[in-house]
């Protein structure tokens, strides 16, 4: 979704027109999973719901750890007291991420895909490169 809805393919208005309407279905209800409205509330009720094992989208658990780590002083105010409230919240976050991983995948290689996901010759990685790939493919009108 992230590379999805980047600046450089966003863009592509006349490419978009291209898509089928099955595929932008899925799109369109991917895009509503990932919402950052209510603090991601669709994809963390969609992960609530799901039985391990699980792939978590580790930004979201890293905007977690992080609002907790900046928001929540580590020592109470006033005092040299560890706030093990803010410890609490920051395990919680781990277990959440662990408990996703409490079983194994049953997944066959399949050699066509791991040839395409090792193949990154012809990648463009640097955003600026991505936008002007795209100005060549879609102009400004």
């Amino acid at each position: 979704m992230s590379g999805l809805q980047s600046a450089p393919v966003f863009r592509l208005k006349k490419s978009w027109e291209q898509v089928s309407s099955k595929a932008m279905a899925i799109y369109n209800e991917l895009a509503e999973l990932m919402s950052p409205e209510d603090n991601f509330n669709n994809l963390r009720m969609s992960l609530y719901s799901v039985y391990p094992p699980a792939v978590p989208w580790l930004g979201l658990y890293l905007r977690d750890l992080t609002f907790t780590e900046d928001g929540t002083p580590t020592k109470i105010k006033g005092t040299e007291m560890i706030n093990f409230d803010k410890c609490r919240k920051l395990a919680a976050t781990l277990k959440e991420i662990e408990s996703m991983k409490t079983k194994r995948y049953a997944l066959k290689e399949e050699p066509l895909i791991v040839a395409l996901l090792l193949d990154t010759e012809g990648f463009i990685t640097e955003e600026k490169e991505q936008f002007e790939r795209s100005l060549q493919v879609e102009p400004k009108e």
